[in-house]
């Protein structure tokens, strides 16, 4: 799953962006 991986990191790095933007 190299993909499920690579989705992960990118959502978790979208996410910690979203987050510290305060926007959800």
């Amino acid at each position: 799953m190299r993909v499920s991986r690579g989705l992960k990191q990118t959502m978790d790095k979208r996410g910690s962006l979203v987050d510290r933007r305060g926007q959800g």
